[in-house]
């Protein structure tokens, strides 16, 4: 009798999780969908996205050897920039809006006066395709991430090569600067996270936990945390900025590689892309998925939030090479 006993309770334990299980797939499934509009135009897997500081353009970078940029208002194509000859990786702008600096497979970096958008120098060093860039919050220094495994500091008024520093063993993907200005972390496809002194570039700490190789790291608008995420298993890890340690592991956030992460500029969010076709928003305190944006035409290559916060881009690669811009008003935590 007292099997029975417990037998029965057990079946509605397992009945209330069940509908416990329904009830949350059925709030997420009744979530509106944030609308989008889309851009076309490039012809290869768009593998930047950033906003101007004012948000008023877009530009994007393309395995098309292109550099778009485009009226955020309109949605028109205002420009196509050829100067690289070989896939465009990073994207970044100064602070103050007055350059841009692309990466690319050509093994060079190339400062862009953004009022005319032409070219004021080219940066030359690195001897693998340059992932990543990124400007000091000063604009006085540029970083940039290559796949020759190094990390490289510039200067930014002379193009001069300030610092090249070979501790990652493997290909370099991504580069950001802490808010203040006095640190860098660093991705690598050699499983590990790095921190340095930005303006040194010494070594500070190493951050291990990753499975596979790392493609891409963020650092909160706050600087005190990091969002990371890997290749091939679609796993994320959130990292105290401070002390390196882990805060959350999540091993499996989505069923692919994972390209890109970024904070949202109020730290509200801190979104993940995949090659799985979905893009996650995930809480960075509770580490909870709060939203999810599916079906995506292709993988998602890359993304970037417009100053604001009001409009979110993803940049799509594989059979698709369209760029959506997300309304995400109809997103309430």
């Amino acid at each position: 009798m007292k099997y029975r006993w417990r037998s029965r309770v057990a079946a509605v334990l397992v009945i209330v999780i069940a509908l416990a299980a329904t009830q949350i797939t059925r709030a997420q499934d009744q979530e509106p969908k944030p609308t989008f509009r889309t851009l076309t135009g490039h012809t290869g897997s768009v593998l930047a996205v950033k906003f101007t500081p004012d948000g008023k353009t877009l530009v994007s970078g393309s395995r098309d050897h292109t550099i778009k940029i485009w009226d955020v208002a309109t949605g028109d194509l205002k420009r196509t920039l050829t100067n690289h000859t070989a896939d465009v990786y990073g994207l970044a702008f100064s602070h103050d809006g007055t350059k841009m600096a692309s990466g690319s497979s050509d093994t060079t970096i190339i400062l862009w006066n953004t009022k005319t958008f032409e070219p004021i120098r080219t940066l030359k060093g690195h001897t693998a395709a340059v992932r990543e860039v990124a400007f000091s919050p000063d604009d006085k220094t540029l970083a940039s991430a290559g796949e020759d495994c190094t990390l490289r500091l510039w200067d930014v008024a002379t193009g001069d090569l300030k610092v090249t520093r070979s501790e990652h063993t493997k290909r370099v993907k991504s580069v950001v600067y802490y808010p203040d200005g006095n640190t860098l972390v660093t991705a690598s496809s050699d499983r590990t996270v790095r921190i340095w002194d930005a303006h040194t570039g010494q070594p500070k700490q190493v951050l291990t936990g990753h499975k596979e190789g790392v493609e891409y790291c963020d650092v909160s608008p706050d600087g005190k945390q990091l969002f990371s995420g890997t290749a091939n298993i679609g796993q994320v890890i959130f990292w105290n900025a401070q002390t390196g340690e882990i805060e959350k592991d999540i091993p499996q956030a989505q069923k692919l590689e994972i390209d890109c992460v970024e904070y949202s500029p109020d730290g509200r969010w801190a979104v993940s892309g995949s090659k799985d076709g979905t893009d996650k928003f995930w809480d960075p305190k509770a580490f909870r998925l709060l939203h999810a944006i599916t079906g995506n035409p292709g993988r998602t290559e890359s993304m970037t939030f417009s100053p604001d916060g009001k409009i979110f881009v993803t940049g799509f690669g594989g059979t698709d090479h369209t760029i959506r811009l997300w309304d995400l008003s109809v997103f309430r935590d």
